[in-house]
Protein backbone atom coordinates (compact mmCIF):
# COMPACT_ATOMS: atom_id res chain seq x y z
CA UNK A 1 0.00 0.00 0.00
CA UNK A 2 2.84 2.39 0.83
CA UNK A 3 4.32 2.10 -2.66
CA UNK A 4 1.07 3.23 -4.27
CA UNK A 5 1.87 6.76 -3.13
CA UNK A 6 4.88 6.71 -5.48
CA UNK A 7 3.01 5.17 -8.41
CA UNK A 8 0.90 6.36 -11.31
CA UNK A 9 -2.71 5.19 -11.30
CA UNK A 10 -3.18 3.37 -14.61
CA UNK A 11 -6.54 1.66 -14.10
CA UNK A 12 -8.78 0.38 -11.33
CA UNK A 13 -6.44 -1.07 -8.70
CA UNK A 14 -3.54 -0.77 -11.15
CA UNK A 15 -0.59 1.34 -9.98
CA UNK A 16 2.65 1.54 -11.94
CA UNK A 17 6.11 2.39 -10.60
CA UNK A 18 9.40 3.14 -12.30
CA UNK A 19 11.92 0.95 -10.52
CA UNK A 20 15.66 0.34 -10.70
CA UNK A 21 17.75 -2.53 -9.43
CA UNK A 22 20.60 -1.47 -7.20
CA UNK A 23 23.14 -3.11 -9.52
CA UNK A 24 21.58 -1.60 -12.69
CA UNK A 25 20.67 1.96 -11.78
CA UNK A 26 20.89 3.10 -15.40
CA UNK A 27 18.13 0.69 -16.48
CA UNK A 28 14.72 1.77 -15.11
CA UNK A 29 11.78 -0.51 -15.76
CA UNK A 30 8.02 -0.34 -15.11
CA UNK A 31 6.46 -2.56 -12.47
CA UNK A 32 2.99 -2.77 -10.97
CA UNK A 33 2.78 -2.41 -7.20
CA UNK A 34 0.65 -5.56 -7.00
CA UNK A 35 3.64 -7.50 -8.35
CA UNK A 36 5.90 -6.39 -5.50
CA UNK A 37 5.91 -8.38 -2.30
CA UNK A 38 8.03 -10.21 0.21
CA UNK A 39 9.41 -13.62 -0.62
CA UNK A 40 6.86 -16.26 0.34
CA UNK A 41 7.80 -17.64 3.74
CA UNK A 42 10.32 -14.88 4.53
CA UNK A 43 8.44 -13.97 7.72
CA UNK A 44 7.20 -17.44 8.60
CA UNK A 45 8.66 -19.12 11.65
CA UNK A 46 8.19 -22.18 13.80
CA UNK A 47 6.72 -22.72 17.24
CA UNK A 48 8.56 -24.51 20.04
CA UNK A 49 6.98 -27.77 18.96
CA UNK A 50 8.18 -27.34 15.37
CA UNK A 51 4.99 -26.15 13.68
CA UNK A 52 5.06 -23.41 11.06
CA UNK A 53 3.34 -20.11 11.91
CA UNK A 54 2.65 -16.80 10.14
CA UNK A 55 2.28 -14.63 13.24
CA UNK A 56 4.92 -12.06 12.27
CA UNK A 57 3.54 -11.72 8.75
CA UNK A 58 0.07 -11.20 10.20
CA UNK A 59 1.45 -8.51 12.51
CA UNK A 60 2.99 -6.67 9.56
CA UNK A 61 -0.29 -6.84 7.65
CA UNK A 62 -2.13 -5.35 10.63
CA UNK A 63 0.41 -2.54 11.07
CA UNK A 64 0.38 -1.71 7.36
CA UNK A 65 -3.39 -1.42 7.31
CA UNK A 66 -3.37 0.94 10.28
CA UNK A 67 -0.53 3.01 8.82
CA UNK A 68 -2.23 3.32 5.44
CA UNK A 69 -5.15 5.13 7.07
CA UNK A 70 -2.68 7.65 8.49
CA UNK A 71 -0.85 8.04 5.18
CA UNK A 72 -4.12 8.85 3.45
CA UNK A 73 -4.73 11.58 6.02
CA UNK A 74 -1.29 13.04 5.35
CA UNK A 75 -1.31 12.75 1.57
CA UNK A 76 -4.84 12.77 0.17
CA UNK A 77 -6.07 16.23 1.13
CA UNK A 78 -7.63 17.80 -1.98
CA UNK A 79 -6.71 21.36 -1.03
CA UNK A 80 -3.32 21.21 0.65
CA UNK A 81 0.05 19.65 -0.19
CA UNK A 82 0.81 19.57 3.54
CA UNK A 83 -2.19 18.39 5.52
CA UNK A 84 -3.87 20.78 7.96
CA UNK A 85 -4.33 17.75 10.25
CA UNK A 86 -0.97 18.37 11.89
CA UNK A 87 0.39 17.53 14.36
CA UNK A 88 -1.03 14.05 14.31
CA UNK A 89 -3.21 12.94 17.19
CA UNK A 90 -1.70 10.28 19.48
CA UNK A 91 -3.49 7.29 17.90
CA UNK A 92 -2.45 7.89 14.26
CA UNK A 93 1.02 8.97 15.38
CA UNK A 94 1.36 5.69 17.28
CA UNK A 95 0.11 3.66 14.30
CA UNK A 96 2.69 5.25 12.01
CA UNK A 97 5.47 4.84 14.58
CA UNK A 98 4.76 1.10 14.88
CA UNK A 99 4.74 0.69 11.10
CA UNK A 100 8.02 2.61 10.78
CA UNK A 101 9.61 0.43 13.45
CA UNK A 102 8.53 -2.65 11.51
CA UNK A 103 10.13 -1.25 8.35
CA UNK A 104 13.45 -0.78 10.14
CA UNK A 105 13.50 -4.26 11.66
CA UNK A 106 11.99 -6.47 8.97
CA UNK A 107 14.53 -6.06 6.15
CA UNK A 108 16.83 -8.52 4.43
CA UNK A 109 19.69 -6.25 5.48
CA UNK A 110 18.76 -6.75 9.14
CA UNK A 111 18.61 -10.51 8.68
CA UNK A 112 22.06 -10.56 7.08
CA UNK A 113 23.42 -8.28 9.80
CA UNK A 114 22.11 -10.60 12.52
CA UNK A 115 23.48 -13.67 10.75
CA UNK A 116 26.89 -12.00 10.57
CA UNK A 117 26.85 -11.12 14.27
CA UNK A 118 25.40 -14.46 15.38
CA UNK A 119 26.05 -17.22 12.83
CA UNK A 120 23.09 -19.61 12.71
CA UNK A 121 23.36 -23.03 14.30
CA UNK A 122 23.43 -26.10 12.12
CA UNK A 123 20.04 -27.17 10.83
CA UNK A 124 18.21 -29.88 12.71
CA UNK A 125 18.24 -32.92 10.42
CA UNK A 126 15.17 -34.28 12.19
CA UNK A 127 13.01 -31.45 10.81
CA UNK A 128 11.39 -31.70 7.37
CA UNK A 129 13.15 -29.47 4.85
CA UNK A 130 10.26 -27.01 4.60
CA UNK A 131 9.98 -26.63 8.38
CA UNK A 132 13.76 -26.28 8.72
CA UNK A 133 13.66 -23.40 6.23
CA UNK A 134 11.11 -21.58 8.38
CA UNK A 135 13.00 -22.40 11.58
CA UNK A 136 16.03 -20.62 10.13
CA UNK A 137 13.96 -17.41 10.18
CA UNK A 138 13.35 -17.60 13.93
CA UNK A 139 16.35 -15.51 15.09
CA UNK A 140 15.27 -12.61 12.89
CA UNK A 141 11.62 -12.94 13.91
CA UNK A 142 12.58 -13.07 17.59
CA UNK A 143 14.69 -9.95 17.08
CA UNK A 144 11.74 -8.14 15.51
CA UNK A 145 9.32 -9.10 18.28
CA UNK A 146 11.85 -8.23 21.01
CA UNK A 147 12.58 -4.75 19.66
CA UNK A 148 9.55 -3.44 17.80
CA UNK A 149 7.70 -2.00 20.81
CA UNK A 150 10.76 -0.15 22.12
CA UNK A 151 11.62 1.17 18.67
CA UNK A 152 8.04 2.32 18.07
CA UNK A 153 8.11 4.14 21.41
CA UNK A 154 11.41 5.80 20.52
CA UNK A 155 10.03 6.95 17.17
CA UNK A 156 6.80 8.15 18.75
CA UNK A 157 8.73 10.31 21.20
CA UNK A 158 10.88 12.03 18.59
CA UNK A 159 10.11 15.46 17.14
CA UNK A 160 8.26 14.94 13.85
CA UNK A 161 8.56 17.23 10.86
CA UNK A 162 6.31 17.05 7.80
CA UNK A 163 8.10 18.42 4.75
CA UNK A 164 7.80 19.13 1.04
CA UNK A 165 10.75 18.86 -1.33
CA UNK A 166 11.13 20.20 -4.86
CA UNK A 167 13.67 17.42 -5.37
CA UNK A 168 12.15 14.08 -6.37
CA UNK A 169 12.34 11.65 -3.46
CA UNK A 170 13.11 7.97 -3.90
CA UNK A 171 12.07 4.99 -1.84
CA UNK A 172 12.92 1.30 -1.68
CA UNK A 173 12.15 -1.88 0.20
CA UNK A 174 13.94 -0.15 3.11
CA UNK A 175 11.82 3.03 3.23
CA UNK A 176 12.82 4.28 6.70
CA UNK A 177 16.34 5.69 6.63
CA UNK A 178 18.41 5.86 9.82
CA UNK A 179 21.14 8.26 8.76
CA UNK A 180 24.77 7.24 9.25
CA UNK A 181 24.16 4.09 11.33
CA UNK A 182 22.22 1.55 9.24
CA UNK A 183 24.36 -1.39 10.42
CA UNK A 184 24.82 -0.45 14.07
CA UNK A 185 24.73 -3.58 16.25
CA UNK A 186 22.31 -1.85 18.62
CA UNK A 187 19.60 -0.50 16.33
CA UNK A 188 17.79 1.26 19.18
CA UNK A 189 21.00 3.11 20.00
CA UNK A 190 21.43 3.99 16.33
CA UNK A 191 17.92 5.39 16.29
CA UNK A 192 18.60 7.46 19.41
CA UNK A 193 21.68 9.09 17.87
CA UNK A 194 20.60 9.57 14.26
CA UNK A 195 18.18 11.54 12.16
CA UNK A 196 15.40 9.46 10.63
CA UNK A 197 13.62 10.12 7.34
CA UNK A 198 10.65 8.51 5.63
CA UNK A 199 9.69 9.58 2.09
CA UNK A 200 5.90 9.63 1.90
CA UNK A 201 5.57 10.20 -1.84
CA UNK A 202 7.82 11.70 -4.53
CA UNK A 203 7.78 15.14 -2.87
CA UNK A 204 6.65 14.79 0.75
CA UNK A 205 8.47 13.31 3.70
CA UNK A 206 8.60 12.80 7.42
CA UNK A 207 11.80 13.96 9.07
CA UNK A 208 12.54 12.98 12.68
CA UNK A 209 15.62 14.91 13.83
CA UNK A 210 18.05 13.58 16.36
CA UNK A 211 16.69 14.89 19.68
CA UNK A 212 20.21 15.17 21.10
CA UNK A 213 21.03 17.82 18.52
CA UNK A 214 17.79 19.76 18.85
CA UNK A 215 18.18 22.39 21.55
CA UNK A 216 15.33 24.75 20.66
CA UNK A 217 11.66 24.36 19.83
CA UNK A 218 10.63 26.04 16.60
CA UNK A 219 7.34 26.28 14.78
CA UNK A 220 9.04 25.79 11.41
CA UNK A 221 12.46 25.03 9.98
CA UNK A 222 14.32 24.22 6.80
CA UNK A 223 16.74 21.44 6.00
CA UNK A 224 18.79 21.00 2.85
CA UNK A 225 19.29 17.83 0.80
CA UNK A 226 22.03 18.52 -1.75
CA UNK A 227 20.67 21.65 -3.45
CA UNK A 228 17.05 21.25 -2.45
CA UNK A 229 15.64 23.21 0.47
CA UNK A 230 12.85 21.42 2.32
CA UNK A 231 10.41 23.46 4.43
CA UNK A 232 9.17 21.56 7.46
CA UNK A 233 6.22 21.95 9.77
CA UNK A 234 7.56 20.92 13.17
CA UNK A 235 5.65 19.27 15.93
CA UNK A 236 6.26 21.54 18.90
Amino acid sequence: MYLRHFAQHRARRQYELRARRIDKLDLPFPVMTASIGAEVGFYWGTTLDGKAHHACEELFTLLEGQAETVLKTLLDDRDWALTPHWPLAPAPRSALAWWMAAQVLRTTRQRKRLAHLHPPAEADDALPEEIARFAANNPHLNYIVSNIAAMAAALYGRPWGLGFSDMCLLTSDVPVAIWNRPDEEDQLLALAHSDVMLPLDPHRLLFLPNPRQRTTTRASARITFCTSAVPLAWLS
